[in-house]
């Protein structure tokens, strides 16, 4: 199903392979601008270049002081929700 995501943005955790990159993928085709986020920041890189308008943040969910950091890139990058 194809569903128009233009002008959104969007941080998937975990998108390196699996259902986090399934779900990156999905937004992506259907037009979101996404930041792709996972521990493995070579895999994840990889993920990001297979998409348009998409980059790759290295993110340890479990490291609170690097989830804000990440999530301030992403605010940077894409600019501010609303």
């Amino acid at each position: 199903m194809k569903v128009s995501l233009e002008g959104r943005r969007a941080l998937v955790t975990g998108a390196a392979r699996g259902i986090g990159q399934a779900i990156a993928t999905a937004l992506s085709a259907n037009g979101a601008r996404v930041a792709l986020a996972d521990i493995d920041a070579e895999a994840v890189e990889k993920t990001a270049e297979t998409l348009a308008d998409s980059y790759a943040v290295e993110m340890d969910i479990s490291n609170e002081s690097r989830v804000n950091q990440a999530v301030e890139e992403v605010v940077q990058r894409f600019g501010e929700t609303g």
